[in-house]
């Protein structure tokens, strides 16, 4: 399985660049739905992408590739340039909220990435963090 990520538009804004850029550095179990190449076979007999996935379908089919023993290389020297990354900050925002949306669908998928998983840990210690005033009575 191999394939890359999608490099960034050199016309694309400051957004697109500061935000997608460094994430391209350091992809190597992961390659980008946009660029993802597999044999048939693998293919069908990992199911194929999960249809009922709005969004995360290619880290999806990568990280279901990688537990039926295929390998992942992310090969750097092919390359393919993304043209519909965010311009704006209120189209970076509404992206990664619907991008977001694909951490969250299933149990599965909160429990099988670390991403939700930060997410949930940082929500719960923001709570922990309003609430323990309000048992331990030290407002400090």
């Amino acid at each position: 399985m191999t394939g890359s990520t999608l490099d960034v538009d050199p016309e694309a804004s400051w957004i697109a660049k500061a935000w997608f850029g460094p994430l391209f550095e350091r992809q190597d179990v992961f390659v980008n739905g946009g660029h993802l190449m597999m044999s048939r076979s693998l293919f069908d007999q990992i199911g194929g992408f999960d249809e009922t996935l709005e969004t995360g379908e290619d880290t999806e089919i990568c990280l279901r590739a990688q537990r039926n023993g295929a390998t992942i290389r992310c090969d750097k020297q092919l390359h393919a340039v993304h043209m519909g990354y965010p311009n704006d900050l209120g189209h970076f925002f509404r992206r990664e909220r619907w991008h977001g949306k694909g951490n969250f669908q299933t149990w599965k998928q909160i429990t099988s990435s670390k991403i939700p998983a930060l997410v949930l840990l940082h929500a719960l210690s923001f709570f922990v963090a309003l609430l323990l005033p309000l048992f331990t009575g030290d407002w400090r």
